[in-house]
């Protein structure tokens, strides 16, 4: 009799160990099959990441300027996921406030980033991503006519699922062909990723620069979210275009870049005349006499028109 016990604990141990062995294998495959659709899809799509976007912010705006953002209380509300007041925040900027021109480049498509909203947008970027997930799109009237509110959803959720293999099978698990031309399935899956994915930060700059119809449904949907998902975060940078203000007004907090910015025109100017005299080896009295000239250019960059007024009398020759 104990024999027989002996001989019956053994066949179910070894039964137990085969079992468990296909169960590894079978993860295994079905791991590595998910993988393979979940990249499938992503080269079908090809979705813009706007890395390239971002890179170039890094290398063409005023580093000093801007830094105020990162001591606002309306941003660290935004940012602290404790925070549940604050889901939706709103830079907002005045025409033409981003820019200002380089010494020795006169073209608009030249014109060096100084502190407007695409840069405080940067800057959101790299702060949310101490904290969650860091989403983002840059959008900008020279890619509007490629650019959909699908296209927009496909990038932030490749970005959100780039370096998670949880959050990849769900994409994977999603009906291909209807993923990819579907916004209403793009749509689901993304908010499925977002209530998986702990807290999110979704930063959007330029909405007021591609087509009516594609930044209204965009900001719909991702407005919905914010309101759903508890964990979720939007920040838009852009214009008060009229469409953009009904949206918005009422439904979130705002910052207004261009009564905020004082200080990051100063910097600029700090730094753009200590390199001009640097170039040009002016004599101790002559650059005493220019500094003098150019002080109250920072003061005169405080009011509403003050990027222009900057932007107008910051060329040098």
């Amino acid at each position: 009799m104990l024999l027989r016990n002996e001989v019956r604990l053994e066949h179910i141990q070894a039964e137990y160990d085969f079992r468990q062995q296909a169960l590894e294998h079978f993860a295994k495959s079905e791991s590595s099959h998910l993988r393979q659709e979940y990249y499938g899809l992503r080269t079908s799509i090809s979705p813009r990441t706007y890395k390239e976007k971002l890179a170039h912010l890094d290398d063409c705006t005023c580093r000093e300027a801007g830094m105020w953002l990162i001591e606002h209380d309306t941003f660290r509300d935004w940012l602290d996921p404790k925070k549940k007041s604050t889901s939706i925040l709103w830079l907002q900027g005045i025409p033409g406030s981003g820019h200002m021109p380089h010494a020795r480049k006169k073209k608009r498509s030249e014109l060096t980033l100084l502190v407007g909203k695409t840069h405080l947008a940067r800057i959101a970027v790299y702060e949310a991503q101490k904290v969650g997930h860091s989403l983002f799109a840059f959008l900008s009237y020279t890619i509007s006519s490629s650019i959909s509110a699908l296209s927009i959803l496909h990038s932030l959720i490749f970005q959100l699922t780039t370096d998670n293999v949880d959050l990849q099978s769900i994409v994977a698990h999603s009906i291909g062909e209807d993923f990819r031309r579907d916004l209403e399935v793009a749509q689901g899956v993304f908010k499925t990723l977002l209530c998986c994915a702990g807290p999110v930060y979704i930063s959007i700059d330029g909405l007021d620069e591609i087509a009516v119809v594609t930044r209204r449904r965009i900001l719909g949907i991702l407005l919905q979210f914010a309101t759903e998902i508890d964990t979720l975060r939007v920040m838009i940078s852009c214009r008060p275009e009229a469409d953009l203000t009904s949206l918005l007004s009422e439904k979130c907090s705002t910052v207004r870049v261009n009564e905020q910015n004082g200080g990051g025109v100063q910097s600029y100017i700090s730094q753009r005349t200590s390199s001009w005299y640097e170039e040009r080896a002016f004599y101790p009295e002559a650059r005493k006499e220019m500094e003098a000239l150019l002080a109250p250019l920072a003061e005169k960059s405080k009011g509403i028109y003050g990027y222009q007024i900057a932007n107008r009398e910051l060329t040098f020759n």
